[in-house]
């Protein structure tokens, strides 16, 4: 079987480390953690978790989806990551209120939610 070389950082054109070098110094990390929120790390920050809303959850289904669309558009829009995050675990917390995938919450939605937290 042949097989193609091992991949190591000396088989990377000079240029192509320097992004990849760049891209994980700036490296952010979201874990969901279902109805306990989610967790932030971030370089030079301490881990930061970001609690959930209490609701009662109908259907868990599109949850995550709706939370990583409202997380990357909040990052998109100038939100700080735990903003971001935040507005994140309102949507998700939302979208399991909801039978089916297709549940994702509206901004009013989320910002409603907010507003009462």
């Amino acid at each position: 079987m042949n097989r193609p070389p091992p991949r190591t950082p000396c088989s990377h054109p000079p240029h192509r480390l320097r992004r990849r070098r760049e891209f994980r110094a700036h490296r952010r990390v979201i874990v969901r953690i279902g109805p306990a929120g989610c967790v932030l790390a971030m370089p030079g920050a301490e881990v930061l978790r970001v609690p959930a809303f209490d609701v009662r959850a109908v259907d868990s289904n599109g949850a995550g989806d709706a939370h990583v669309g409202v997380f990357v558009a909040g990052l998109a829009e100038g939100l700080s990551p735990a903003r971001a995050a935040l507005r994140a675990n309102a949507a998700a917390a939302i979208a399991v209120t909801r039978r089916g995938p297709a549940t994702a919450p509206t901004r009013t939605d989320v910002d409603r939610l907010l507003d009462g937290a």
